[in-house]
C-alpha cells in the first residue's frame, strides 16, 4: 500500500509519464507512493548520465498529485546518486527544493559504476565489499540531507562472488554505516526489485535487515523500485513477511522528510484480502 521506490520519465533509465505510474500504483492498490527519480552527478558511465530538470519534475508531480487526490497520495520524492566528491552538491540540491522523501543511494563506488563491472575489476571480492562499505561509512559520517539509504547491499548485485562472502564474516564491517543511519535518525529501505531481477533476494538482505534491528534501526520503507506501472507493489508480502522475521511491527512513510509510522498490521490486513 505504500510504494516508495519507483521511476517515471524524468530518470534517464525510465520512459513512463509520471501520470501512468500513477494509475498503475492505483490499480496495484496503492494508499500512497513516492515518485524517486534519479540524480546522479559525475556518475562514472559512458553508457548512460542520470540528471533532469528538478523544477519541471516537482511541477508535474504536484499538479499530478492533487489531480489524483482523491485516490491516492503521491509523495515528491528523489533518489540521489551520492559519491564523496558531489556531497555538496548533493545538499544543496536537497534543501533548495522542498521533497517530501529523499533515497541516498550509491551506484558509484571509487569513481567507478558497479553496474558494468568497472568497480570489481583489479579487486578482490573482499576488497570490492570493504572498499564499498568503508566508503559508505565515511559518507555517511557528514552526510544527512537524506531520508533512508536505498538498497543497502547493492554492492552483491553485480557480482556473484562478493554476494557468496560470508555475512558472518563482514558483519562488523556492514555495522558501521548501519550505526550511521541509526545516530542520524535516519532509515533504509527494502528494495524488492531483487527478486525480480534475478539476484534471487533483496537488496538489503534479511541478515542486514536483522542486524540493523539488532542495533536499534527502526525507519524502514518498502520500495519496488519500479521503471513501469506493472511491477508498482511487486513482491511487497515478502517484504513484509521479512520485516516481522526481523522484529518490526511498523514501516514509515514520509510527509516534508519527516517519518510518519504506519503498523504493520495495516499492510497485512490489506494483503491477506486477496
Amino acid at each position: 500500500m505504500y510504494d516508495y521506490h519507483m521511476h517515471s520519465y524524468f530518470s534517464t533509465d525510465c520512459a513512463i509519464p509520471v501520470k501512468e505510474m500513477i494509475e498503475g500504483a492505483i490499480a496495484a492498490g496503492m494508499k500512497e507512493i513516492a515518485i524517486t527519480d534519479h540524480i546522479d552527478y559525475e556518475y562514472n558511465s559512458t553508457e548512460i548520465q542520470f540528471d533532469f530538470d528538478v523544477e519541471m519534475g516537482l511541477v508535474e508531480y504536484e499538479a499530478l498529485a492533487e489531480q489524483y487526490a482523491d485516490r491516492i497520495k503521491v509523495r515528491k520524492g528523489l533518489e540521489i546518486g551520492i559519491q564523496p566528491h558531489v556531497l555538496g552538491r548533493c545538499s544543496i540540491l536537497v534543501n533548495m527544493h522542498a521533497f517530501d522523501f529523499v533515497i541516498a543511494s550509491v551506484h558509484n563506488s571509487g569513481k567507478q559504476d558497479l553496474y558494468n563491472g568497472d568497480f570489481y575489476r583489479d579487486r578482490t571480492p573482499e576488497e570490492a565489499l570493504l572498499f564499498f562499505y568503508e566508503e559508505l561509512y565515511e559518507m555517511l559520517k557528514d552526510y544527512k540531507d537524506y531520508s533512508v539509504i536505498g538498497h543497502f547491499d547493492i554492492v552483491k548485485r553485480y557480482n556473484d562472488d562478493v554476494k557468496a562472502l560470508s555475512f558472518e564474516k563482514y558483519k562488523e564491517v556492514i555495522e558501521k554505516p548501519l550505526k550511521e543511519v541509526i545516530k542520524a535518525g535516519k532509515g533504509i529501505e527494502i528494495n524488492l526489485s531483487g527478486i525480480r531481477q534475478g539476484l534471487g533476494e533483496t537488496l538489503p538482505s534479511l541478515d542486514v535487515l536483522k542486524l540493523y534491528k539488532e542495533l536499534g534501526g527502526e525507519i524502514v520503507t518498502l520500495g519496488s523500485d519500479s521503471h513501469v506501472p506493472e511491477t508498482i507493489g511487486d513482491q511487497f508480502r515478502l517484504g513484509i513477511q521479512m520485516l516481522r522475521e526481523a522484529g518490526f511491527d511498523k514501516i514509515y512513510r514520509f510527509e516534508r522528510m519527516q517519518p510518519i509510522p504506519v503498523p504493520l498490521e495495516v499492510l497485512e490486513t490489506f494483503y491477506a484480502r486477496d
